[in-house]
Order: structure tokens, then C-alpha cells, then sequence
């Protein structure tokens, strides 16, 4: 794996973990999107999956990207918690945001940043919570093929009720323990804050009960949630910043297999349950934009070592390769400028230059995930006036280029583009 031969601890700025059983179809997606939105490292905790989830998992691991833990504990007896609380040990010090979420939920920002980029607003607090959006089987009856972010684009209204409901991201340094899968102690005179910085204090209920479930199965807008049992002290549902998809029912032929490995839960109330969230109310496709994107990463750790497969002119990058900004790489004695594009300085922009807009380490820590897509190779394109060997760079079959282009990383210049280079190969 590359990393920022400049990075101090923490580590990674931003981690997720999660606690996964026979998720093998769903987890190249997943994994793939949060890489997206800037996760750099994952610990997955594995409850005793007997599908292929490992096999899925092999290039992820030998990428240095996903650690898996064998997790056999029951879940009735806290196996989510006890794994959460684990990881905040593991994570201490090492990463500065940890995203405790599961795999049928897509953390993102509206904004179209990378949550790690619109987590720098949050530093002073100890965490920050992020609302459900709950999407339903969008009339599926069975899985159809394609991703669960473009298949299942129909959701519940955006204040309804259940949707209240938040994960955390937290700063594990800061972070006590859970107190549920949802919500964080975290030290004193610390705080959980929403997105609009307003600060969160945990509110415990009562059991709403198995006939108010039933009910709300049949009228799911009543004003009450009838399956929390903790909640965060702010009731206003805020999205506009961060936001969690929780493909929730995916297919109706899927919810079927929702909660398999809680064996003490009755027919009855799965039925309940998935009636209940199979709300389709709003058509918001708002992640079909990422698809394409997705299906890149995908493609790029599914090939492995594979894409050594170089074209007459193109080189290999010393696998020392690391970032020096948003727009160059060091490769042992090598210094490559990516071709046609122009990003933030780190430091701040002399007073003799027009500098690219924007924030110089966000976009450096964008091309150290770059980086991550598969070996570097590059083709030579010309040099600079400093010296340095201006080229297109891949990663993998990624164009490192484009991935800045395409995050809002960096700007293009055309007058850098030499025949149009990264014009034709980014559209």
C-alpha cells in the first residue's frame, strides 16, 4: 500500500468499521464508495460468515486497505458494541475520524465533497452524528443486477420518524465507549455535536413493544419511532452536510435475509419490520451519480497486480512512490507532475502567483487514496522548468489526473494539457 511518506500520527484521517455475516455480494461496493469519500483504512469485524466473504476481502487485505477480525460473539450478546468498543482501542491514535457504520449504509456529503474534506469542520468536537436517509425496495422483488446505489433510488420521506436515527464518527482518542451501535460516551467536556454544530446529549426510551411495531407496520408515519430505544437529544433531522443512505430492505426478496443471524427474532416480526421500512414515498437517485466511479475502484482492486500491463512509452513508478502535493509524486529519484492539472498549495500560495483554489492537504490526502488503486505506472510527456518529469500517471487503471479532476481536487489547465491528454481521457 502507498502512503504519504510525510504522514504523522494518526495514521489515517479517516477509518470505518463495521461487523459483517455473509455480506460477500455487497462488500466491493461498500468498500469501494467509502474510498471515495476519503476512508482510508477499515476494520471489519467478521460474525462468522459462511459465504465468500473472505475471498471478496483477499485483495483489500494484500492492498494493506481492510483488517478483518474473526468475530464469532452472539449477537444477542453484544457482539456490535463489543466490536465497536475493541476497534476504538485498535484506533486510538492511529486515526483521527473513525465511522462506525454497517455495510448497508452509505456515508456521504451532499455536498459532493469527501467526507474527510467536510470533516475538518468538526475538529474541536469529539464526533459528529449523521442522519438516516431510509430507501426502500424501489418495487424490487428480487436483487436486481447492478449496484445497491443505483438500483434502489426511492426512499422515505426526509423527516419521517425512523430517520432520526444516527451513526457516529468519532475521534477514537476521544471516544470512551459505545453506548449503543449508534451513539458514543466520549470523555468529559467532550461532545457529540449534529452538523450544524449543536451539541448532542443521548436520551434513553422506553421499549416501544412488539404491538406498537405491528401497528406502525400499517401507519409507518406516526411521529414515534417504535424501534429506538436510545436517541440522540436533538430531534431535528439535518442532512444537508452529511448524510447516511440506509438501504435498509434492499430487494423484497432480500428482506427476507435481513437479521438471519438473529435467530430469536419471530417470522412475524420480520415481516413487521420489513413492512415497515419499505418506504418509497420520494425518488432521490442522488448516488447513481457515484456509479461509474465506483465500478472504477471496483475494477481496479478486483484486477490486482494485473495492470502492469504497459503500452509501448509508459514506465513503472518505484513502488517508494509518495505524495508530495495534490498534483506530484515522488518515485525514488523521480519527481512526476501530473499532467494538465493544477492543485492547492499545502502551504500558503506566494503572493507572486496565481494558485489553484482550495485546500492544499485535502487535496493531497485525495491523491494518497488515489495512489491506492494498483500499481503506478506513467507515461512521459515532457519537463518542466523545475525539472520535473510531467507525465500521465495511472494507478491501476485510474488516471490520476482525472481522479483529481473528478473529486474537485484540483483544477484543469489546458495550456498544461500537451495534445489534449487528459481532455480525451477524462470524459
Amino acid at each position: 500500500m502507498f502512503e504519504d511518506a510525510t504522514a504523522i500520527s494518526p495514521k489515517w484521517y479517516l477509518s470505518a468499521v463495521t461487523v459483517f455475516k455473509n455480506e460477500a455480494s455487497y462488500l466491493d461496493e461498500w468498500l469501494s464508495f467509502c474510498l471515495l469519500q476519503g476512508v482510508e483504512h477499515f476494520v471489519l469485524y467478521d460474525n462468522s460468515s459462511t459465504d465468500n466473504s473472505r475471498e471478496v476481502l483477499e485483495p483489500w487485505i494484500a492492498a494493506g486497505i481492510v483488517d478483518v477480525i474473526d468475530w464469532p460473539l452472539h449477537w444477542k450478546r453484544g457482539a456490535q458494541t463489543k466490536a465497536f468498543l475493541d476497534a476504538l482501542s485498535r484506533l486510538r491514535e492511529r486515526a483521527r475520524w473513525t465511522a462506525f457504520i454497517d455495510i448497508d449504509e452509505f456515508l456521504f456529503s451532499p455536498t459532493r465533497e469527501p467526507v474527510a474534506d467536510v470533516l475538518k469542520q468538526y475538529e474541536e468536537h469529539a464526533g459528529v452524528i449523521v442522519n438516516w436517509q431510509c430507501y426502500g425496495s424501489s418495487g424490487h422483488k428480487v436483487r436486481p443486477s447492478g449496484l445497491t446505489i443505483e438500483n434502489y433510488v426511492k426512499r422515505a420521506r426526509t423527516n419521517w420518524a425512523r430517520n432520526r436515527r444516527v451513526k457516529t464518527i468519532v475521534d477514537p482518542s476521544r471516544a470512551v465507549e459505545p453506548q449503543s451501535a449508534h451513539l458514543f460516551r466520549v470523555r468529559p467536556g467532550e461532545a457529540l455535536v449534529t452538523e450544524e454544530f449543536k451539541r448532542v446529549e443521548v436520551v434513553r426510551k422506553a421499549n416501544s413493544g412488539r404491538r406498537l411495531r405491528h401497528l406502525a407496520a400499517w401507519l409507518p408515519y406516526l411521529p414515534i419511532d417504535p424501534y429506538s430505544r436510545m436517541e440522540p437529544s436533538i430531534r431535528k433531522i439535518s442532512v444537508s452536510k452529511l448524510r447516511i443512505n440506509h438501504y435498509v430492505t434492499r430487494s423484497k426478496d432480500e428482506v427476507r435475509f435481513k437479521y438471519k443471524d438473529r435467530d430469536t427474532l419471530l417470522d412475524h416480526d420480520r415481516r413487521t419490520h420489513a413492512r415497515y421500512h419499505d418506504r418509497n414515498e420520494v425518488e432521490d437517485p442522488i448516488l447513481v451519480r457515484e456509479a461509474a466511479r465506483v465500478r472504477e475502484i471496483m475494477a481496479a482492486v478486483r484486477s490486482g497486480r494485473l495492470p502492469n500491463q504497459q503500452k509501448q512509452g509508459q514506465k513503472s513508478a518505484d513502488t517508494s512512490a509518495y505524495v508530495v502535493d495534490g498534483d506530484t509524486l515522488r518515485c525514488g529519484p523521480e519527481r512526476l507532475r501530473l499532467l494538465g492539472i493544477d492543485a492547492p498549495e499545502v502551504e500558503a500560495c506566494p503572493r507572486w502567483r496565481v494558485c489553484a483554489p482550495g485546500d492544499g492537504q485535502a487535496s493531497k490526502r485525495s491523491l494518497v487514496t488515489g495512489l491506492r488503486m494498483g500499481p503506478i505506472r506513467y507515461q512521459p510527456v515532457t519537463r518542466d522548468r523545475y525539472g520535473r518529469q510531467v507525465a500521465v500517471v495511472w494507478a491501476g487503471r485510474v488516471n490520476l489526473s482525472c481522479w483529481q479532476l473528478q473529486r474537485s481536487q484540483a483544477i484543469y489547465k489546458p495550456q498544461w494539457d500537451n495534445g489534449q491528454m487528459i481532455a480525451r481521457g477524462c470524459r
